[in-house]
């Protein structure tokens, strides 16, 4: 039978640096992911009101367009 000279260490649980360091890669990653979305939702809201109601939109989205049409709209007249 073998013994070890030296008393051997199990870590239960990662450094501190360790753990910090991966929370902000998480929350590096869950900035991405809601930039993305965020960027795929403006897109659909840049489009004109009648095409988000045929493609089923929110009704909040479809008011929105509508909303900024009008105000395009009366600045345009306005502008005359």
């Amino acid at each position: 039978m073998s013994t070890v000279p030296y008393p051997s260490s199990i870590h239960l649980s990662r450094p501190l640096y360790r753990r910090f360091l991966e929370q902000l890669a998480e929350a590096w990653r869950v900035r991405a992911e809601r930039r993305a979305e965020e960027r795929r939702l403006q897109g659909i809201a840049d489009m004109d009101a009648a095409l988000l109601r045929d493609i089923g939109a929110p009704d909040w989205m479809v008011a929105n367009a509508a909303e900024r049409r009008a105000r395009a709209i009366d600045h345009l007249r306005g502008l005359k």
